[in-house]
């Protein structure tokens, strides 16, 4: 589609919102879905990254909706919605002259999302997320328990990992004792400060486990010395294997702005690497965004960077949603994110320093 003729798709379609609203209505009560605050949420997030967007944010409502209300009754919600949108779309252009590659687009959007769903995606996803996940994670914490145990009789090392903003901690650990359900350890020093801080310790896979483990821990006196006390263990939810780049959490705030129609979004950036930067938006909303974006980031005593970045995944946290980008890496752009990376993890590692002092006098 022309400029031109995107330009005017974009001015219609941000008037149309009220008939989509309006359908989506009328079709929710014909299939008794309750028509809710957070359904009114979704259904503007889906029509945002369907008709204004051009993003792909519409799959995950297609899959979250069709995961509530199952797929047959998601296939007739979504096919009566649609009939009732382009209906009053019709009624609207009777009278009036209007670029047919505007109907063309309309309705090639609205036919990719019922292919989507007649495909076994939904389900494709579902099975693929089952198969992927190892037999390991369903042991339980005295089997996992088991097996360090015999890891440290065949005196191999036992790796401890933390993170401290971004910053990763990964260090041996001296085993100082092994009683009928917990394990005693001393870690380095910079390691217990990022446990401590991070409230939890990863026990690095070997060739006696090889899966990582996450374990909670006490600390308690021990021999005169305080040790980590080491239990309820069980295979660990993340990925422990070293990053490309090293992803820090900036020291003081920083804020990217996302270049988009019809305004520009300012977000926090959440961490950052040379990369990838991760941008978290505070709201209970699923925010539509396009796959492929220009943001701009403004540095105290750096140039404002401007780059292209290509989003990844979104994910959800306690303070909203979270976007992850990948960053069209340029020269420029590389020598500037390393300058600062590297400050701040200067910064970053006297603070968990002085943190471990701090600790030490307790």
């Amino acid at each position: 589609m022309e400029n031109k003729n995107i330009e005017l798709y974009k001015g219609y379609f941000l008037r149309f919102k009220v008939f989509f609203e309006k359908a989506a209505m009328v079709s929710a009560n014909k299939y008794e879905i309750s028509f809710s605050k957070d359904f009114i949420n979704f259904m503007e997030m889906f029509y945002e990254s369907l008709f204004l967007n051009d993003s792909l944010f519409w799959q995950k409502a297609v899959d979250k909706f069709a995961k509530e209300h199952s797929k047959a009754k998601t296939e007739k919600f979504l096919s009566t919605l649609f009939y009732l949108f382009i209906n009053n779309i019709i009624k609207f252009f009777y009278t009036k002259e209007f670029p047919w590659q505007v109907m063309q687009k309309c309705y090639e959007s609205m036919n990719a999302v019922m292919e989507y769903l007649f495909s076994s995606s939904v389900k494709k996803e579902q099975n693929e997320q089952k198969a992927t996940k190892p037999k390991e994670a369903s042991l339980s914490s005295s089997e996992l328990f088991e097996k360090l145990k015999q890891s440290i009789k065949k005196d191999e090392k036992i790796k401890l990992y933390n993170t401290y903003k971004g910053i990763p901690i990964e260090k041996e650990c001296e085993v100082v004792d092994i009683s009928n359900d917990a394990i005693y350890l001393k870690p380095h020093p910079i390691q217990e400060a990022a446990a401590i801080k991070q409230n939890m310790i990863f026990i690095k896979k070997n060739s006696s486990f090889p899966h990582d483990i996450q374990a909670s821990f006490q600390v308690v006196p021990l021999r005169g010395e305080n040790v980590f006390k080491i239990s309820k263990f069980q295979i660990s939810p993340k990925n422990l294997v070293n990053r490309k780049y090293i992803r820090i959490t900036p020291t003081e705030a920083l804020y990217a702005k996302i270049h988009m129609e019809p305004k520009d979004q300012v977000l926090k950036v959440k961490d950052l690497s040379l990369g990838g930067i991760s941008l978290i938006k505070k709201s209970q909303i699923l925010f539509s965004l396009p796959h492929e974006v220009d943001i701009s980031l403004p540095i105290v005593g750096f140039p404002t960077l401007k780059f292209s970045a290509k989003l990844v995944k979104v994910t959800k946290s306690s303070e909203g949603f979270i976007y992850h980008f990948k960053i069209n890496q340029t020269k420029h752009t590389e020598n500037i994110l390393s300058e600062y990376i590297s400050k701040n993890q200067l910064k970053i590692i006297k603070e968990l320093k002085e943190n471990f002092s701090l600790i030490g006098k307790k």
